[in-house]
């Protein structure tokens, strides 16, 4: 039985949360729930402070269908934006490594490994 989304796969879709907050992305993958699958996504919301709209680029997220109030087919995807989407993405996971690498830098190589049988040890073979 074919699905009503089924003709907008690989769309660029723009999904309304029921929070407020706004997706923008490739529509790769739903179910019988209206939960979404969006490849290469940016989430704009509101920031209730200052009322900016604010942008982060997600990838890719599942979106439940239960929040979801509203659904806009944007167009069909590009591929000069898909390739946009996957350098942004890209640069957002390096940035994110970064930081982690910054808060827990690895064990310089001289240092000796912990938890692991040393040769003598007393422990079976």
């Amino acid at each position: 039985m074919s699905h009503k989304f089924d003709r907008y796969l690989n769309h660029m879709v723009r999904v309304y949360g029921d929070d407020g907050r706004e997706y923008y992305g490739q529509l790769i993958g739903f179910d019988i729930y209206q939960n979404l699958a969006l490849s290469a996504t940016d989430e704009f919301r509101k920031v209730k402070r200052t009322g900016e709209i604010e942008k982060r680029h997600l990838g890719l997220i599942v979106l439940r269908g239960k929040t979801i109030s509203q659904i806009q087919i944007a167009g069909p995807a590009t591929k000069q934006l898909l390739i946009k989407h996957r350098l942004a993405a890209a640069a957002s996971a390096a940035k994110r490594a970064a930081t982690v690498l910054d808060k827990h830098p690895p064990a310089p190589p001289s240092a000796p490994q912990t938890g692991l049988p040393v040769s003598g040890s007393g422990l079976p073979k």
